[in-house]
């Protein structure tokens, strides 16, 4: 994308000691914003993605049918199989 606006991708300078960042050991400009930025923020977006849709947070989702709002919309079956999935998850 840097290079469709002709602007030019470099490395942070790299100082023997480092206090604010971590010195990543790479040749390429790429690799380097991999490291340090790319693989962290997947890293934090996977465990995000697995804390919201943990079987804890799908049986709290399942108890919301009970709401007021939402009852109208669904069928005796449908919370036939809820209550079925929350006492198999308990």
């Amino acid at each position: 994308m840097a290079e469709k606006i002709g602007a030019e991708i470099k490395i942070p300078r790299i100082t023997s000691e480092q206090k604010n960042r971590i010195n990543y050991e790479t040749d390429s400009a790429e690799h380097y914003y991999r490291l340090s930025i790319f693989i962290p923020y997947l890293d934090s977006l996977i465990s995000s993605l697995s804390q919201r849709f943990s079987s804890i947070n799908t049986i709290a989702f399942s108890i919301s049918l009970l709401h007021p709002t939402n009852i109208e919309k669904y069928t005796i079956n449908d919370f036939k199989e809820k209550i079925k999935l929350i006492k198999s998850k308990i």
